[in-house]
């Protein structure tokens, strides 16, 4: 999967309840204002730092995937 792939299946993710937002923020060192507005769309994932990409998606990888399969 790509890194927007991940992203965007995270986001559902919580949208579902299947992890929360401050989980994702302690677990990846992104504020919980800044996932809230790439998930409310008010900030574009295209834009989003490489670095960011990377935790998120790695975040995903771990501990979501199977769980929303």
């Amino acid at each position: 999967m790509s890194l927007r792939q991940d992203i965007e299946d995270l986001f559902n993710a919580w949208e579902n309840n299947l992890v929360t937002g401050y989980k994702i923020s302690k677990s990846t060192g992104v504020s919980q204002q800044l996932l809230g507005k790439y998930r409310d769309g008010e900030r574009s994932i295209d834009r989003m730092a490489l670095e960011t990409a990377e935790k998120l998606s790695e975040y995903y990888n771990k501990h979501i995937k199977d769980l929303s399969e």
